[in-house]
C-alpha cells in the first residue's frame, strides 16, 4: 500500500533532490574522512595478525602488489595535478567512502582538502541533477 501512495505523489524538484543528494554525500564522506585514521590502522592491525599467524603454521602468504596500475595512475594524478584535481577525480572515480579514505590519506594534513571535496561534491551534486531533470522532467 505504501508504495502505491508515493506513485500518486509529485515528483521531487531540483532542489530537493539535490539536497538530499548532496547532504549524503556530505555525510557519507565526512564519516569516512574523518574515520580514515581508525580504518587504515585497523587495516594494518589485521595485516600483520595475518602475516603472525602465517609465519606461526608455517603457511606461505601471498605477497601483495605494491605497484598495481591503479596506484600508478593516482600518484601520477597526485603528481602532476595536485589536490585539486585529486580531490575532484578521486572521490568520482573510485566512490564517496573509498576517495574519502584516499584523500585523506594523501592530502590529510592540509586543511583544504575537506572543504574541496565538499565544494566537488556539490559541483557533482549540481551536474547529476540537472542531467536528472533534464531527462527525466
Amino acid at each position: 500500500m505504501e508504495s502505491m501512495r508515493l506513485a500518486s505523489e509529485p515528483p521531487l524538484n531540483f532542489l530537493e533532490v539535490f539536497l538530499t543528494t548532496y547532504v549524503g554525500s556530505i555525510v557519507s564522506m565526512a564519516f569516512f574522512y574523518y574515520t580514515s585514521d581508525f580504518l587504515m590502522e585497523r587495516a594494518a592491525k589485521k595485516r600483520k595478525e595475518l602475516r603472525i599467524k602465517a609465519l606461526e603454521t608455517g603457511v606461505p602468504l601471498k605477497r601483495k602488489k605494491i605497484f598495481t596500475r591503479t596506484n600508478k595512475v593516482m600518484v601520477k594524478v597526485k603528481r602532476k595535478f595536485g589536490i585539486y584535481a585529486f580531490t575532484f577525480i578521486v572521490p568520482l572515480i573510485f566512490s564517496i567512502p573509498l576517495g574519502s579514505i584516499l584523500c585523506a590519506k594523501f592530502y590529510g594534513h592540509q586543511k583544504q582538502t575537506y572543504p574541496l571535496m565538499v565544494l566537488n561534491m556539490g559541483i557533482y551534486g549540481l551536474i547529476s541533477t540537472t542531467i536528472m531533470v533534464f531527462f527525466y522532467g
